[in-house]
């Protein structure tokens, strides 16, 4: 199919693992390192909860500013 994005191997990150996202902010978009602190892969809904608002993400990533964030495989990138 073209234009579809490969799979994202959800195995390749765990808590505890350093990581970048990027965050929209007030400047635009930057890039930010933290920490995965939780995995909620075990309980999210594939059915996708019959809604398009508020979808659920993979992973709970404590940010190096202090913020706290949920982005999936395909929105982080492993550090080094």
């Amino acid at each position: 199919m073209t234009g579809s994005k490969p799979p994202v191997d959800d195995t390749a990150f765990r808590v505890g693992d350093r990581i970048t996202t990027v965050v929209l902010g007030d400047s635009g978009t930057d890039r930010f390192a933290g920490t995965i602190v939780e995995d909620f892969g075990s309980s999210i809904d594939s059915a996708g909860l019959g809604r398009n608002w508020a979808a659920q993400r993979r992973w709970a990533v404590a940010l190096d500013d202090g913020r706290l964030v949920f982005r999936d495989s395909a929105e982080i990138s492993a550090v080094g």
